[in-house]
């Protein structure tokens, strides 16, 4: 599967594709984000759930291979260009020339992928896209659910003030959840001390001592 990855990093497609969901506005109210379709395929996880095949893996491979050529091509041919002598309006207007083009090659790339997938296997692509979204914005902006995540806060139609409520919520459940999992390891220590004798223990507690306090 290394080899089905190397091609584009995520990171790397985040930047690149911008222009997908023109490419798929149609579909996009079906399941939103379609900008995010193509980095998902790069998730060791999302490959398995769309139980790719060995043909479309390779004919996959092979688009994202031939999008990245182009790529280094761009950028190659822009840096040659400015390192030319040619002023910055020059230059600036070359950069946009390139990203068109490129636009246009994300675009073609991004439909003929979607055309070696069967149908239940996009859907399962954009669902995945999806999570994985609702995952790292969430993450990155610290929100305690990806159900806020802008994006989808509007695709859902959740107004202030039941956002409010749903943070509030999710910050509670997400308390319980810390406490729970406290008193689970707690509880695995005590059957784990048991396999221990009288003087391990004694030498164990001697060792540690008393329990480091929460938040400190």
């Amino acid at each position: 599967m290394a080899k089905f990855i190397f091609v584009l990093s995520i990171s790397t497609f985040f930047l690149l594709i911008p222009s997908i969901a023109r490419a798929q506005d149609a579909k996009s109210k079906e399941l939103p984000f379609p900008k995010y379709v193509l980095p998902a395929l790069f998730e060791n996880r999302v490959q398995a759930e769309l139980e790719l095949s060995k043909e479309q893996k390779t004919e996959i491979v092979d688009m994202l291979a031939r999008l990245e050529d182009r790529k280094n091509e761009y950028g190659r041919e822009l840096r040659e260009f400015q390192d030319s002598g040619v002023s910055p309006e020059e230059v600036k207007a070359r950069r946009d020339d390139v990203v068109a083009s490129f636009e246009l090659d994300k675009t073609s790339t991004l439909e003929k992928v979607m055309n070696e997938l069967l149908p239940h296997q996009q859907k399962r692509l954009r669902q995945s896209a999806i999570q994985l979204v609702m995952r790292d914005s969430a993450k990155k902006k610290k929100l305690p659910t990806g159900v806020l995540v802008p994006e989808v806060r509007e695709y859902l139609d959740i107004d202030d003030e039941q956002a409010a409520r749903i943070k509030k919520r999710a910050t509670e459940l997400q308390k319980e959840l810390i406490e729970k999992i406290r008193k689970l390891t707690e509880q695995s220590q005590k059957k784990l001390m048991e396999e221990l004798t009288a003087k391990q223990k004694r030498k164990y507690e001697e060792m540690v001592g008393e329990r480091i306090a929460e938040g400190r």
